[in-house]
């Protein structure tokens, strides 16, 4: 396993008229399933905070960003919305 887990540690980002572009990478193949975890999102959560907790590695949060359509780290998530996130056993074995 790689030391910097992130896909993106390589990529360049782009910020063209206020709107910020990361380039280069391919989608996830791993697919919702019945095994996923929902959290329920609150205040004071962070995406490197529930990938700790549920993936025990907070530098995984990219995973959980990109299963849910949540384009940068910073990107402001509203209160209420669920959050899926693949097993740590898919996560393993299908993304690592």
């Amino acid at each position: 396993m790689a030391l910097n887990k992130s896909r993106y540690s390589w990529c360049v980002v782009i910020k063209e008229n206020d709107i910020y572009y990361i380039g280069g990478t391919d989608p996830l193949k791993i697919r919702k399933s019945d095994d996923d975890i929902e959290h329920i999102w609150s205040q004071g959560d962070r995406l490197d905070l529930l990938a700790k907790k549920y993936l025990n590695d907070d530098k995984l949060w990219w995973i959980i960003a990109e299963y849910n359509n949540i384009m940068f780290f910073f990107e402001e998530i509203e209160i209420g919305r669920i959050i899926y996130i693949p097993s740590l056993y898919r996560v393993v074995t299908e993304i690592l």
